[in-house]
């Protein structure tokens, strides 16, 4: 479906038949790819000499027809070359998907929802930390949809309906943090109560069964199924829709999960008091700001890495460290060239994102890092994976990708905005995906 249709070259071959008034054979083989003097299995064709018989009634086509003709050829051939030039950039021939945000009717205001006793504005300020700002994407997704040109006011002209609800939000209350998000006197548990019970009311829902229906579930407790009070199985409603998910790219029955980027920090967009700075210069080769955690094992692969690129300092002449361990982020990311993507608890972090909205190249340290991340940005063509199981096979490929910077920053720099949730992009990216699943 993102490629030029062959029926589309068939039929722009035939308009070339007309001008050239070809005849029948002639077209057949033109169509085929045979040459004139061809057989039918490629090789040359005896023949008597003579031509194929031209079409005598090409002649007698009027002006005003041949005209026609061309100017149809030529309307073809431009539509054709835009078409082209769409896909080969990524996007849908179609216009972004119309969809329906629910409201008004029992739905809540989301918008409206306080953190004990802070707006949301206050409260997803990435440089606050009133809540994880990575698990923030429910409120960018939901803002994005209530503003975009393509919300419909009629359900009866949607495509996809867009339920604004942030679970993210009441479960990081619920599980964590300990404390109240509501949206007038509903709060926590009861916001993803809500929402179960008002799609179960809903005749659209109830029509496909939720089939075209959208919400964000990708804080690690959705993903979660240990957690018998707070599991969201026994939600069925909720379940029922696609959903962007945390680190899960699948189908469940015919609904998809798509993975969420998680949301990320630039250095560049950061206040001053917190190392930000409108130029930052690049001077080291690698960095890695993370806790190390020594009681961890998973974490274990971080602590190797850190050690090991000090070592590799002492080797390689041109290899310098920003960073690696714990410590403020900025600017010691926008520092570096190269940033290493190493797993802890899960194989995902938002540091990805904060080293490609800084400028950093990353550096995945584990095959399976790519798979729970969305299909949308060309991951593989701007970062680079090594062998992080042994310090000889680390250093050797970190002396090899230094060579490759260049090529994967310049597409870094090509598509970070597709990473950017404080615009309209990651939203438009997932819902394209989505529609297709509908």
């Amino acid at each position: 479906h993102f490629g030029p249709s062959h029926s589309g070259s068939r039929s722009l071959g035939w308009r070339l038949n007309l001008l050239s008034c070809r005849g029948p054979a002639s077209a057949m083989r033109h169509r085929t790819g045979l040459d004139a003097d061809a057989g039918p299995d490629g090789s040359p064709e005896e023949h008597d000499g003579q031509d194929f018989p031209k079409n005598r009634s090409c002649g007698r086509l009027s002006l005003a027809v041949r005209l026609s003709i061309v100017f149809v050829f030529v309307v073809g051939c431009v539509y054709h070359i835009a078409r082209v030039k769409k896909l080969r950039k990524g996007w849908r021939i179609d216009s972004q998907p119309k969809f329906y945000v629910y409201s008004g009717n029992g739905w809540i205001d989301w918008m409206s929802m306080r953190c004990n006793g802070s707006s949301l504005n206050e409260v997803v300020d990435p440089w606050v930390g009133k809540i994880p700002f990575k698990h923030t994407d429910d409120y960018w997704f939901v803002k994005a949809a209530l503003a975009h040109p393509g919300r419909v006011s009629n359900p009866e002209d949607a495509d996809l309906f867009v339920v604004p609800a942030m679970l993210n939000f009441a479960l990081e209350q619920m599980l964590w943090r300990k404390e109240q998000c509501c949206v007038g006197d509903i709060c926590n548990a009861d916001l993803i109560i809500h929402t179960e019970m008002m799609l179960a009311q809903s005749p659209w829902f109830k029509r496909h069964g939720g089939k075209d229906h959208v919400i964000v579930c990708s804080h690690w407790a959705c993903a979660r199924t240990g957690i018998s009070k707070h599991n969201l199985d026994p939600f069925k409603n909720i379940q029922a829709c696609n959903t962007v998910a945390f680190e899960e790219n699948s189908m469940r029955g015919d609904r998809c999960r798509i993975a969420t980027t998680l949301v990320g920090r630039g250095c560049q967009d950061a206040p001053s008091e917190y190392g930000g700075s409108a130029t930052i210069d690049r001077n080291a080769t690698v960095v890695m700001v993370a806790s190390m955690h020594a009681e961890r094992s998973k974490f274990q692969q971080r602590r190797d890495i850190c050690k090991w690129a000090e070592h590799a300092s002492h080797v390689i002449g041109s290899f310098t460290i920003s960073r690696c361990g714990p410590g403020p982020q900025c600017p010691a990311v926008a520092q570096a060239r190269f940033g290493f993507h190493v797993r802890g608890d899960t194989l995902g972090s938002n540091r990805l994102i904060d080293y490609i909205l800084s400028g950093t190249v990353p550096i995945f340290t584990d095959e399976r890092q790519y798979d729970i991340l969305p299909p949308f940005v060309p991951w593989r063509n701007m970062s680079f994976l090594i062998d992080a199981s042994d310090e000889d096979e680390f250093v050797d490929a970190i002396g090899g990708i230094m060579q490759r910077y260049d090529a994967a920053k310049a597409v870094l720099d090509a598509n970070a905005h597709l990473l950017h949730w404080a615009t309209p992009v990651p939203f438009e990216k997932y819902m394209q995906l989505f529609e297709r699943c509908s």
